[in-house]
């Protein structure tokens, strides 16, 4: 672990709002997980997939348009020098939000932490 580099204040934020975030995609994965047993959960299913190929289009065509008429005017060097690994705990945020997530909401807590968030 010593060639990653030391945190840094931006990234203590960076990683709350990571654990933050895997925090309701724990909470969305355990509502779907609630759901395979119902009669909702193919259509709901589908409806999702419908929902993200929609969201995704539309960031690719905006993004496409953006850079045509906001085009970068600084290239970056052909030899960039090499990036220094993440920190550990940025890498884990994600997925301990996640995981924190779940296991609270199987314990019935999700209505409390949903208050609170």
């Amino acid at each position: 672990m010593g060639s990653r580099r030391k945190m840094v204040l931006g990234d203590w934020f960076n990683s709350a709002g990571l654990c933050f975030v895997g925090l309701y995609i724990g909470l969305s994965a355990h509502g779907m997980s609630q759901l395979v047993g119902t009669a909702f959960f193919w259509p709901m299913l589908i409806f999702i997939v419908i929902m993200w190929g929609g969201m995704s289009l539309f960031y690719n065509v905006f993004e496409r348009v953006f850079d045509r008429i906001f085009p970068g005017g600084i290239k970056p060097a052909k030899n960039p020098p090499a990036k220094e690994r993440k920190p550990f705990v940025v890498l884990l945020s994600l997925p301990i939000g996640i995981a924190l997530r779940a296991i609270l909401a199987e314990l019935g807590l999700t209505d409390t932490l949903l208050f609170f968030t």
